[in-house]
């Protein structure tokens, strides 16, 4: 639960900044809210994001490889809200999606789908 209420800071301040500074500032009361309100470690709770596990402590782009969405699953009957644990298999699901859209539609979209593009799917 602590993970997906990062997450959704994330999602609804961090995502509508556009000042390194401000990014900053608020990458780092998470960081303290983490540690002093909700008595855990950020390494502890975020180090399975770091790209590089000896780069140092849990970043600000290590946080975006915390992903959550409901359409990871497409063949569940019930969509659930989940964290996505990798996301090449996400990528192919979504190249999936995309792909039967396509076969469907009169216009279809020819998208490339890189990191960022995923990410912001997943918002």
């Amino acid at each position: 639960m602590k993970r997906l209420w990062v997450h959704e800071v994330l999602r609804v301040y961090y995502d509508r900044l556009v000042e390194f500074n401000d990014k900053s500032w608020l990458f780092n009361t998470i960081c303290y809210t983490v540690d002093h309100f909700l008595e855990e470690d950020m390494e502890e709770l975020f180090g399975n994001l770091k790209d590089n596990p000896d780069s140092g402590p849990v970043g600000e782009n290590d946080l975006r490889n915390l992903i959550y969405c409901d359409f990871a699953n497409p063949k569940a009957d019930q969509r659930n809200y989940m964290e996505v644990s990798n996301l090449e298999e996400l990528r192919t699901i979504v190249e999936r999606y995309l792909t039967e859209f396509n076969n469907m539609s009169k216009k279809p979209m020819n998208l490339v789908l890189f990191r960022f593009a995923i990410e912001h799917l997943s918002r």
